[in-house]
C-alpha cells in the first residue's frame, strides 16, 4: 500500500507530521519501532495479541537512530492530501 488513509482528528499533528513509503519488497518490518532517549522498544499487535520489548541500553538506541536515517534518506516522500493524515506517494 502506498497511500496512507485518515488516521487522526487533531490536526495540529499533521503539521509537524512526515512520512516516507519504502516499498515492502525491499524492506519489510513485522512491528513497529520507537526510539527515545536510550530506550528501543519494539512493539506489535496481532489480533488479541499485544507483544512490547524495551532496551535501555545507549548503545541500541543509538544503533537503531542509524538504520532509521539510513531508511529514511531511501523511502520516497509522500504528500500529504488533508489534514488528517491522507498521504499519497509523490513530492
Amino acid at each position: 500500500m502506498n497511500n496512507i488513509l485518515p488516521w487522526t482528528n487533531i490536526v495540529e499533528f499533521i503539521d509537524v507530521w512526515e512520512c516516507r513509503y519504502i516499498d515492502p519488497k525491499e524492506f519489510r518490518l513485522n512491528m513497529e519501532i520507537v526510539v527515545y532517549n536510550n530506550v528501543m522498544a519494539m512493539y506489535m499487535y496481532k489480533a488479541e495479541k499485544i507483544s512490547c520489548v524495551e532496551m535501555y541500553n545507549e548503545c541500541f538506541a543509538e544503533t537503531q537512530k542509524i538504520v532509521f536515517d539510513y531508511f529514511w534518506g531511501r523511502g520516497k516522500k509522500m504528500k500529504k492530501t488533508d489534514n488528517r493524515g491522507c498521504a499519497v506517494v509523490g513530492s
